[in-house]
């Protein structure tokens, strides 16, 4: 292994790996981690309320849960969660990764409330920045885990006369 100096100015958090995001990917990515050895990690999440969960978290309806059954949702390294149903519901899915970040992360290894805008790469390190600019933290590797569906922020199509439209309009993310 090459050894390589690493400029980090005095009082930046530096990680071996920033995970971003605290979903369920996250999660399983960060608890990958420490099976492996790997114990120099952070994850970075914008959940102000420091509760794992992502897309789950974040979204609830009426018999939310999984469409796929729960032998083939969770990861195989873990342990298997109980549920009531071969198909596992919300507040299921959100009660196992609780205690999974509980107790194959750790508390320690999250930054909450912090909302990123840039991830720079220069040439040997990342430096994230959070939506104000200030530099977050300084990893050598970071593992993106956000999906798509969480959508806070949805983006609606182009639609000609839209404006005019007089019935409802709903978006997949906006479903109350």
């Amino acid at each position: 292994e090459q050894s390589r100096e690493i400029s980090v100015a005095v009082g930046e958090r530096f990680v071996d790996v920033a995970v971003i995001g605290a979903g369920l990917q996250g999660i399983t990515v960060a608890s990958f981690l420490r099976k492996e050895g790997i114990d120099d990690f952070l994850i970075v999440d914008e959940n102000a309320d420091g509760a794992v969960g992502g897309t789950w978290k974040d979204h609830d309806y009426p018999n939310c849960g999984t469409d796929t059954e729960v032998c083939t949702y969770y990861p195989a390294f873990l342990p298997r969660p109980k549920t009531k149903t071969q198909f596992g519901k919300r507040d299921e899915i959100l009660s196992y990764f609780g205690e999974v970040a509980r107790t194959h992360v750790g508390p320690k290894r999250f930054l909450w409330n912090t909302k990123l805008s840039m991830c720079r790469f220069d040439g040997s390190l990342w430096r994230l920045e959070d939506a104000s600019g200030q530099h977050v933290v300084t990893a050598r590797f970071i593992l993106p885990c956000i999906y798509s569906i969480s959508c806070k922020h949805p983006i609606y199509p182009k639609v000609a006369n839209r404006e005019v439209f007089t019935g409802d309009a709903v978006h997949s993310s906006r479903l109350d």
